[in-house]
């Protein structure tokens, strides 16, 4: 089974990058928030059936990949899965490696060229 995997995190900080103003004075600006929230939401689908394996996290890292790594694996039981995701430093983890070469006969990992969209 292949499968394509994405992370995306969504955060409520305000920022503001550009605007008009008046030459020279710095314009204050009021953006009213709660605290800092963040979620980080993991995608995982297969693009021949359109099955879709998804989880919604804190934070995205080597635990959170994990928890998605084990539920594609209880997902799909009974074939061997071919991951295809990106090259963000968890995916590369040191504490990935004795878990996936454990389960090399279940999972494998096929990793995108560096900077590729």
């Amino acid at each position: 089974m292949v499968v394509f995997e994405d992370e995306a995190s969504l955060s409520n900080t305000a920022t503001v990058s550009y605007k008009w103003a008046v030459r020279r004075q710095q314009p204050q600006i009021s953006i009213p928030q709660r605290g800092k929230e963040r979620k980080t939401i993991f995608g995982c689908v297969s693009p021949l059936s359109g099955d879709l394996v998804r989880q919604v996290a804190d934070k995205g890292n080597t635990k959170t990949f994990f928890s998605l790594l084990f539920k594609v694996a209880e997902k799909y039981k009974r074939q061997k899965i071919y991951m295809v995701l990106d090259n963000v430093k968890f995916h590369h983890a040191k504490r990935l490696k004795p878990v996936l070469e454990r389960y090399s006969h279940r999972i494998e990992l096929v990793f995108l060229l560096p900077h590729s969209p």
